[in-house]
């Protein structure tokens, strides 16, 4: 995954996909969602995170997010 962001000095982050399967990865999501009330168990997250990287892996440089702020910072997410 691919994060742009430009102001007026461009920063570029690249996220492994993989890192999204990992066990800390997992436990902070799984916290984030039990915050918010949403009840889910580590192996259904797994299973979920595994299929959204078998579907990242398949459309590669698929554009998700695409922002233009009215202060000229552009913000793209791609996978």
């Amino acid at each position: 995954m691919k994060i742009v962001v430009k102001k007026r000095l461009p920063l570029v982050l690249y996220v492994p996909n993989r890192m999204l399967r990992g066990r800390l990865c997992t436990f902070l999501i799984c916290e984030a969602l039990r915050g918010d009330g949403i009840a889910i168990d580590r192996k259904q997250l797994t299973a979920l995170l595994a299929q959204c990287c078998d579907i990242f892996a398949q459309h590669r440089g698929l554009r998700m997010v695409e922002v233009h702020a009215a202060d000229g910072t552009h913000v793209t997410i791609t996978l």
